[in-house]
């Protein structure tokens, strides 16, 4: 029959075009957006915001769960029920791979894997930290607030609030232009000032997604009982949720970049004032542990605020601070002899032996001309417990290794508030710039790699002062005007992470602004320097 000949090719070829038209479709589903893409879409959904409607929704992009998402021990992407930082996962005592899954970045979780900062990078480093070590002040492109006009109908800020916003403890020396930088909850964190006032309402804090995986920290602060994480906020006005479905009134959504799958993952922004914020605890070099999408740059234009250990942080989260005395504490003290409290030298502790800055390179070499007492996989003493169980033996040293994994600013972690400072022994540290420590560490209170020509050279100084009890007992001064706290939650020590939110909504500029250059704020090849003592050793 010459008419169902005919018809057959045209079905043929009717059934292959559909075939074709839904693998497009599939593809364009399942595929990560470019950089460019996710900015020009995180602008059309404020856009959208702006004129108070949705945006052109992309199948498979950015929605919003219609119900609140199950709960369960071990999330879709192979991460346990644990804050497991990048920093942290080699830490852990053995099963690494079992526990962490196999859909994680080596790269970000494996440290021995890390190598040094690429050459184009070295120069860059340099002379950013020349700048920095001067001073010089520069503007602030990252922090860019998006023209008052488009916002009509938002809260400005209000002059008239009658605190006194002179009244600052600068004794860390911060420049004006490192000053004007704070925020107003750094400025009460970091300069003693009152700024800001409690807002007369109630805000809702959403934590996107991974709220259940890292309540052992922030909620559990490693112990068994979960805790209220706004008991000693100095504001109480917030709750905090992780209903998905709360995306469209929720006053704070907050990405936890080291665990989010990426853009295609986020909510869609169904109002201009609602501030999303993106958090890390880690340095730029692991930033990114589950998203395919590690470009910083594919971040832009979504975020309005950023939470970190950095004091210039819309809202700091630091591992630890350094806090004055209050007259009572001050008129308490009492002079300790810490260097006959303390038998024992150097230590330092660790289960991760790799690093950027080949840290445990220069310990080796420092032990050829002095004796220093390692513990944990990297070394030959054990002690027990990470994160859950303190290591009690470390109050027996008068000097601590607080070797940091790489080498960026002001990346300061437990390992210096609570393995040093906290038990009472003199810092040796590797990390930021001594300018960065000097800031955020009590006076005269640490001794900094980067000040000794060599590893010989730190060894000789460090056995002088095993030697002098009254040089030694100087690094301990500070103790009679600030103390630190500790506030990673590790240890069961506090952490703030959430208070700090609903501090910031209560007290920070309420104008808003936008984050379309991430990768001037955050950035390794700026704020991470390249390491020096290596030219130099034997």
């Amino acid at each position: 029959m010459p008419g169902l000949s005919t018809v057959r090719p045209v079905r043929l070829h009717w059934l292959l075009l559909l075939a074709i038209c839904s693998l497009a479709t599939i593809n364009l589903m399942f595929s990560e957006p470019d950089p460019q893409h996710s900015s020009s879409l995180a602008k059309t959904r404020l856009e959208g915001a702006k004129q108070g409607t949705q945006p052109p929704k992309r199948v498979g992009f950015s929605k919003v769960v219609n119900a609140s998402p199950i709960f369960k021990k071990e999330l879709s992407f192979g991460v346990k029920e644990e804050e497991n930082s990048a920093r942290e996962v080699l830490d852990l005592e053995g099963g690494d791979k079992e526990r962490h899954g196999t859909g994680l970045d080596p790269d970000a979780a494996n440290e021995v894997n890390s190598i040094e900062p690429d050459t184009n990078a070295v120069k860059k480093a340099r002379l950013l930290a020349l700048d920095r070590e001067e001073n010089e002040e520069e503007e602030d492109p990252f922090h860019q607030q998006l023209p008052e006009e488009e916002f009509e109908g938002e809260n400005k800020h209000d002059d008239s609030s009658g605190m006194n916003t002179n009244q600052i403890n600068n004794w860390r020396n911060l420049t004006e232009s490192e000053i004007a930088r704070l925020s107003n909850l750094g400025r009460r964190l970091f300069l003693n000032q009152n700024i800001g006032e409690e807002q007369q309402r109630n805000f809702t804090v959403l934590m996107w997604k991974t709220g259940p995986s890292v309540e052992r920290r922030f909620l559990y602060e490693y112990g068994e009982v979960r805790k209220d994480p706004f008991r000693k906020c100095s504001v109480r006005n917030c709750q905090l949720t992780y209903n998905d479905t709360e995306a469209e009134t929720a006053d704070a959504i907050i990405i936890h970049l080291h665990r989010t799958k990426g853009p295609s993952t986020f909510p869609v922004r169904t109002k201009l004032n609602q501030r999303w914020i993106w958090l890390t605890d880690e340095s730029p070099y692991h930033t990114f542990m589950v998203a395919k999408e590690k470009n910083i740059e594919a971040y832009n234009g979504f975020f309005n605020w950023s939470m970190s250990y950095r004091m210039d942080s819309d809202i700091p989260v630091p591992y630890g601070r350094t806090v004055p005395l209050d007259s009572k504490e001050a008129a308490a003290y009492k002079t300790v002899d810490y260097f006959s409290l303390k038998p024992k030298s150097i230590a330092i502790m660790g289960s991760n032996c790799g690093g950027r800055n080949k840290r445990w390179n220069y310990v080796r070499e420092l032990q050829k001309y002095i004796h220093v007492d390692t513990y944990g996989k990297c070394g030959s003493l054990k002690c027990p417990g990470h994160f859950t169980k303190d290591c009690n033996l470390l109050e027996d040293y008068k000097f601590y290794l607080a070797f940091e994994n790489c080498d960026c600013q002001e990346y300061m972690t437990e390992k210096l508030w609570w393995n040093a400072l906290g038990k009472g022994a003199v810092p040796v540290v590797m990390g930021s710039l001594p300018a960065d420590y000097r800031k955020l560490l009590p006076p005269d209170s640490f001794i900094h790699i980067r000040d000794f020509a060599s590893p010989k050279d730190l060894a000789v100084y460090l056995e002088h002062l095993l030697s002098q009890p009254d040089e030694y007992n100087r690094y301990h001064a500070w103790r009679s005007t600030y103390k630190v706290v500790n506030e990673h939650g590790y240890f069961a020590s506090e952490v703030h992470h959430y208070c700090r939110v609903c501090e910031a909504l209560n007290y920070n500029d309420p104008a808003i602004k936008q984050y379309t250059s991430m990768e001037t704020f955050w950035d390794k090849e700026t704020q991470c320097y390249p390491t020096t003592w290596d030219k130099v050793t034997s």
